[in-house]
């Protein structure tokens, strides 16, 4: 409010930290040996150990078990992400918002559908396992943030490259 930067303009310049962040941050799971997945069935080694490094496939042999590496799928999984958010940033399809927009569906998608139904650690509330009942509502903010918030009560809104340009040609008047 007193440097008058918007909560969108913020709130984009941390969804790819965010989503970095949470990349790098899975390989502590790695390294404890925690949050993985389920046992991997004798076909599925043969394949994934042919596809992932050696010492990934040893450290997810927990007690003579081969377990889902899903710190892997995850941080894979965010990596794409960042890789696509870096991209499409660099195009004028976005306005200033849409990027957290993005990163909470993305982020909500790969956790809920790809991730959490190979874990074996599950926190339950009834029925519901809560990781993927959070995962729901990530995906829903995040769609209701863009489709709801930046396309009907804040159409006004630039778009993200414009004010990018804006910027560093301010820069470079006050450098001149």
């Amino acid at each position: 409010k007193v440097k008058k930067v918007s909560f969108w303009q913020l709130a984009d310049i941390a969804a790819p930290s965010l989503i970095l962040g949470q990349a790098i941050g899975r390989w502590g799971n790695f390294m404890n040996q925690e949050a993985h997945g389920g046992p991997i069935k004798e076909g599925t080694y043969n394949i994934l150990k042919n596809i992932i490094p050696k010492f990934i496939m040893e450290n997810m042999n927990i007690g003579g078990t081969y377990y889902h590496p899903t710190f892997l799928y995850e941080g894979l999984w965010n990596l794409v992400g960042l890789i696509i958010i870096l991209i499409v940033r660099r195009k004028r399809l976005l306005k200033v918002g849409d990027l957290i927009g993005y990163y909470l569906i993305w982020y909500g998608l790969g956790r809920g559908l790809l991730i959490e139904p190979f874990r074996t650690d599950p926190l339950y509330i009834g029925a519901l396992k809560v990781n993927i009942l959070f995962s729901i509502v990530l995906f829903a903010v995040g769609g209701a943030s863009y489709l709801v918030v930046k396309n009907i009560l804040r159409r006004d809104l630039p778009y993200y490259l414009d004010l990018v340009n804006e910027n560093k040609e301010k820069l470079k008047n006050e450098k001149s």
